[in-house]
């Protein structure tokens, strides 16, 4: 592991031990950045980016249905998510990377 990474590693943890602490009041948003080394800008940059991918858990690289082609990993993150929500039962040997019919219609608007 190169220098830069192990960093970029201890940043992270350091990030995410902080984070919370804000939202509970025991520390303000320049007294998080300043522990961080950051500035109170990047700090909620970070906020704004983390809280991002807790609500989006994934990135579709293409799109789904049909008439497409898809990455075997969409297929998954999104039978997951369907499954996760309740759209889709998943099967008895589990879920596959391959796309199928009932994930396509888990992710289709009711008409």
């Amino acid at each position: 592991m190169r220098r830069t990474e192990q960093v970029q590693g201890l940043s992270l943890m350091k990030f995410e031990e902080i984070y919370e602490r804000p939202a509970r009041r025991e520390l303000s948003q320049v007294e998080a950045a300043s522990i961080l080394g950051v500035s109170e800008r990047a700090f909620c940059r970070f906020r704004a980016q983390e809280t991002d991918v807790t609500t989006n858990p994934f990135r579709l690289k293409k799109t789904i249905g049909n008439a497409y082609t898809m990455y075997l990993d969409d297929s998954l993150n999104t039978k997951r998510a369907l499954s996760d929500l309740g759209y889709l039962k998943t099967p008895d040997f589990g879920l596959t990377p391959y796309p199928d019919k009932a994930m396509v219609d888990g992710v289709k608007f009711p008409a």
